[in-house]
């Protein structure tokens, strides 16, 4: 599987700004954060993954992510307002993680 560019996780990001981004999880000994978000207008869902994370705030969930990831010195700042901002080395994107969803919000039995 190819890796996505920092554009196209911009660009997976903005289409779902609509939606709901949730903290998927947190592991402050391996220093790895994971958001969820979902649209509603957009099957499936699309999770950033944060590594070699140095800093990491963030609200448990929240509507209409307008999350920002910048290039800086020592890697990435991710950022919604007041909301989140990690500080990482490395980011990642990826589309239909399970377990995926139904619109009832019922969990897709082939995920």
């Amino acid at each position: 599987m190819q890796e996505m560019t920092l554009e196209e996780i911009q660009e997976a990001l903005n289409a779902r700004r609509d939606g709901l981004a949730r903290a998927w999880g947190y592991n402050a000994s391996f220093s790895v954060f994971a958001l969820r978000i979902t649209s509603p207008k957009l099957s499936g869902n699309f999770h950033l993954h944060c590594r070699a994370c140095s800093r990491v705030e963030f609200d448990m969930s929240w509507e209409q992510p307008r999350i920002v990831i910048e290039r800086v010195d020592n890697g990435y700042a991710v950022r919604d307002g007041t909301h989140l901002y990690v500080a990482c080395q490395t980011v990642a994107g990826h589309y239909n993680v399970p377990p995926l969803f139904d619109a009832a919000g019922r969990a897709d039995e082939h995920s």
